[in-house]
């Protein structure tokens, strides 16, 4: 009659709970790594090309020559 204890096997069934894995589809919130897209964001540097203005005051630097008419 031991035997019977084979069907406990049936435990193994439990196996089942390894579905459990599927909570990994979770991950997909990795997807949330979008949000890196915003760094894109860092493009805004491109005001700084406004420095670019201030070569502008060299041209000031010109008219320092005009002084030299004045000599």
């Amino acid at each position: 009659p031991q035997s019977p204890l084979k069907p406990q096997s049936p435990l193994k069934p439990q196996s089942p709970l390894k579905p459990q894995s599927l909570l990994k589809p979770q991950s997909p919130l990795k997807p949330q790594s979008p949000l890196k897209p915003q760094s894109p964001l860092k493009p805004q540097s491109p005001l700084k090309p406004q420095s670019l203005l201030r070569p502008q005051s060299p041209s000031l630097d010109p008219q320092g020559p005009l002084i030299t008419m004045d000599e």
